[in-house]
This record gives structure tokens, sequence and C-alpha cells, in this order.
């Protein structure tokens, strides 16, 4: 107990929110809004078990990086996480 594990991936690129084949500018200062699906898997937790969530703004493995010095702005206030939860 005590460790760290990743329980599921998922990937959203700004410049391609409304198709993975058509890639639209990010204009600085606007909201977009995106959906990042996560690779489902199925879990059991124990109680008192804790999840995070990490945000990224790059993946060296799966993305392009913005060039340096671009800030990303994530509204908390507005962002949800859906978890499907299923009785024990």
């Amino acid at each position: 107990s005590g460790g760290v594990s990743v329980l599921s991936l998922g990937w959203a690129d700004p410049q391609n929110r409304t198709s993975l084949s058509l890639t639209e500018p990010v204009t600085p200062g606007a909201t977009y809004d995106l959906v990042v699906r996560m690779q489902p898997q199925e879990l059991l937790l124990d109680k008192g078990d804790r999840l995070g969530l990490v945000v990224m703004s790059t993946d060296h493995d799966h993305t392009l990086r913005p060039p340096a010095g671009t800030r990303l702005t994530l509204d908390l206030s507005r962002s949800t996480l859906t978890l499907p939860l299923a009785p024990r």
C-alpha cells in the first residue's frame, strides 16, 4: 500500500477539438470545451483508496509540444470528472 498506479489514460488536442482529422488553430485567450475520453478499465478499489487526476499540457510520447512559453489554463469551476461506479 502507499504506492501510486496509473489507472487510465486519455488525450485531447485543442487543435483537433472537433475532429482528429481537422486541425483548427487555437486563438490565444479564447475558451474551448474539450472532452477527454479515458481508456476504460474495470477496477476494484478498497475503502479509503484515493483517486487523483493529473492534467498535463503535453505527453512526450503522444503529442506535439507547443512552443516554449505557451500557457494553458484549466477552469476547475467548469470542469467535471465522471466515474461510472458499480456496487460491490
